[in-house]
């Protein structure tokens, strides 16, 4: 009896101490993984590559300027030295004809001291023989001073002029021209029709560029001009 009990006692002990062979990947390994645990974040530095927050423009020679690498940005042209020249370089563009009497004729408005109400000190110029007009339109009480300058070039055949009549160009409180549209007339050989008025009313004298080719003076488009000191 007794070694029948011993017996029954070593076997339950072997029976509890037996190796289940079959077992879950989860049992096997102990650790669940999820996709969320495959997400690694770090909240502290979200975006670790960051250049100078100091600058809002980095790699520009001056960001304060607005206008980096240019001489002058308060000229209106970068790059222009208003000292290199006698003229008003502000919005204007360089040309080496621009208001040159060494390459031009020339005629300046006259003089007018008339007694009428804005009368501003300047009389149409009439050119002979060129079917040109030019008239300052700066208003002034200076009955001495001639304030705008016509360069141009001679027409060439005038027997053309007084065929076809005339239209005018007027830049408002600066300076009226007119001329004859024989000066538009491409049919006619060698004509020059490229003028420039010069308006003293400034610190500097302003240039202006004006190609008399359309038969309707408003049309036309003056485009200030400078050139350097000689």
């Amino acid at each position: 009896m007794l070694k029948f009990l011993l017996f029954l006692l070593i076997t339950v002990f072997i029976s509890a101490c037996g190796v289940d062979t079959s077992s879950s990947p989860a049992e096997s390994s102990g650790v669940v993984i999820t996709d969320s645990d495959l997400i690694v974040s770090d909240p502290i530095d979200s975006n670790p590559v960051v250049e100078d927050p100091g600058t809002d423009n980095p790699g520009t020679s001056d960001p304060g300027t607005g206008n980096p690498g240019t001489d002058d940005p308060g000229t209106g042209n970068p790059g222009v030295n208003p000292d290199d020249s006698d003229f008003d370089t502000v919005n204007a563009i360089e040309d080496p004809n621009a208001c040159n009497p060494n390459t031009y004729s020339f005629a300046r408005d006259a003089s007018y001291g008339g007694d009428e109400n804005g009368a501003n000190g300047a009389d149409s110029t009439i050119i002979d023989g060129q079917g040109l007009v030019i008239r300052s339109e700066y208003l002034s009480q200076d009955y001495i001073t001639t304030w705008v300058t016509l360069f141009h070039k001679s027409f060439p055949t005038t027997e053309n002029l007084n065929l076809q009549g005339v239209t005018s160009y007027k830049m408002e409180n600066v300076f009226y021209i007119s001329y004859d549209l024989a000066w538009a007339d491409k049919s006619i050989s060698d004509i020059d029709n490229r003028v420039y008025i010069q308006s003293d009313k400034g610190e500097k004298p302003a240039c202006y560029r004006l190609d008399l080719n359309n038969i309707d003076g408003s049309k036309l488009n003056a485009q200030k001009v400078y050139r350097k000191r000689l």
